[in-house]
């Protein structure tokens, strides 16, 4: 008897961890979507939006999301062989 509930345990245990695996990988694609909506957006777009916010934690996350956007557009543009310092 005592085996069956150690395994029925083991079951309910593999997946919740699946489930949570899965919960993981969902808000990894979410942020992987947010982070490739920012490298396409207008820097001056998430700039004005950073800087209209109200809500202080709202911005500073505006702010780094556009500090995120211009720094790949940086290594962008040093990765130019045409582009001169």
């Amino acid at each position: 008897m005592w085996r069956i509930i150690l395994l029925v345990s083991i079951i309910q245990l593999d997946i919740n961890l699946n489930a949570i695996r899965s919960l993981i990988m969902a808000d990894k694609n979410i942020f992987e979507k947010l982070f490739l909506e920012a490298e396409k957006t207008n820097l001056q777009v998430l700039m004005d939006i950073a800087l209209n916010e109200k809500d202080p934690d709202k911005k500073e996350l505006l702010m780094a999301i556009y500090t995120y956007a211009i720094g790949k557009k940086q290594k962008e543009l040093l990765k130019n062989k045409e582009f001169v310092i």
